[in-house]
């Protein structure tokens, strides 16, 4: 547990670091905004990210024994999880102006997910068989619980609709065994999982360094379709972007500014 949370604690303090060094306001700049804004969850867009994991990786053995003991109990675990949610979306929780400023960063909202991926290593927690294009549609809960349904959570995070999609998600690829895929399938899953922290590190300096770029282009694209597209393509340059910087940095032993 100790040598996790160091691991994690390296990256951490360096991105938070230079992330702090390209964005701060330094002409407006005090000792509470510096802990506040820039090293509490809010410095960078994946920040967050550690903030949740330091939390979850102190308590992960007492969650790993509870949740173990909670195998029986998987179909109660769903419908409890969708009501928190229902709760914390649509119960006015986010109105109270501490929480709010706290926003998703305490461990309690992830125990959903956390509960159930530690279940999910010891056994099949998914004994529902969903078709293909359900699953590919179940994304599209998401806009559609924002749009129609004016959820008054702070964080798009923690939407039930986000939770729904993502149990779908998951219960596609681990309804397929591994072993029956090729193996270009199998390598390529456990790399690109093997990069996620690298890749929460780097996009928001991937994005800050091309933003003057496109910016300097400075024509609108425009054609059936666009809204859906741009985002997805530029999503797909940025992520490509942060897995060659990544591979870079572990070829010349830097790997340990992006991986644990």
């Amino acid at each position: 547990m100790i040598t996790r949370f160091y691991k994690l604690l390296i990256p951490f303090l360096f991105w938070s670091m230079a992330y702090f060094l390209i964005t701060a306001d330094f002409k407006n700049l005090g000792f509470t905004t510096i802990i506040t804004k820039y090293w509490s969850g809010f410095g960078w867009s994946g920040q967050y990210y550690f903030i949740i994991l330091f939390q979850l990786i102190l308590l992960f053995p007492f969650l790993r024994v509870v949740s173990i003991r909670l195998i029986r109990f998987i179909p109660a675990i769903y419908i409890l999880s969708i009501i928190f949610f229902i709760f914390l979306s649509y119960s006015g929780w986010f109105h109270n102006t501490t929480i709010a400023k706290i926003s998703h960063r305490p461990f309690f909202y992830w125990l959903p997910y956390t509960v159930l991926g530690i279940i999910a290593a010891h056994r099949n927690i998914f004994r529902f068989v969903i078709p293909l294009p359900l699953r590919i549609l179940s994304i599209i809960l998401v806009p559609l619980e924002i749009f129609y349904l004016h959820p008054q959570t702070v964080s798009p995070y923690i939407l039930t609709s986000v939770f729904i999609s993502t149990m779908i998600i998951v219960s596609s690829i681990e309804s397929r065994s591994f072993s029956k895929m090729r193996e270009w399938q199998y390598n390529t899953i456990r790399n690109i999982a093997g990069m996620t922290l690298g890749i929460f590190c780097l996009n928001p300096l991937v994005i800050i360094t091309l933003s003057p770029a496109f910016k300097k282009i400075g024509f609108p694209l425009q054609f059936p379709g666009c809204s859906i597209i741009l985002p997805l393509l530029s999503t797909f340059l940025v992520t490509s972007i942060c897995i060659l910087v990544i591979l870079l940095l572990k070829r010349i032993k830097l790997g340990f500014l992006v991986s644990t």
